[in-house]
């Protein structure tokens, strides 16, 4: 019965996290950004976008210019 309360307390806490913080967070590249730098359009820059993204909500991605090196270092090539 504990364990159960346990894991109802940290499931709201997550999704608390999610619908208050996380999903407030959005990419500053747009696909019109990476197909400037020469991806050309398609499904891949939806796919881009998803990796920028999780790069953003972990933590690794802060600012425009992050996302656009994360960009030409991760998905260019």
């Amino acid at each position: 019965y504990v364990m159960s309360i346990m894991l109802e307390d940290e499931l709201k806490d997550a999704v608390l996290l999610y619908v208050n913080k996380l999903s407030q967070i959005k990419t500053e590249i747009t696909g019109r950004d990476i197909m400037e730098l020469g991806i050309k359009p398609g499904p891949e820059i939806k796919n881009i976008l998803a990796k920028v993204l999780k790069e953003k909500i972990n933590g690794n991605i802060l600012t425009y210019d992050d996302e656009i090196n994360f960009v030409k270092k991760n998905c260019i090539g």
